[in-house]
């Protein structure tokens, strides 16, 4: 349980630096932001 709790922080903060710092496109943040949120979680 604490790693999806961790995992979903760790997305939010991804896909705030990627819009905020980097200027980088909402949607292409997202994809991301939800790619490694997968992967932490264990996604095959």
């Amino acid at each position: 349980m604490h790693v999806l709790t961790f995992s979903g922080v760790f997305g939010i903060g991804l896909m705030l630096v990627l819009n905020l710092k980097f200027k980088i496109n909402s949607m292409v943040a997202l994809l991301v932001a939800a790619l490694s949120v997968g992967m932490l979680a264990g996604m095959d």
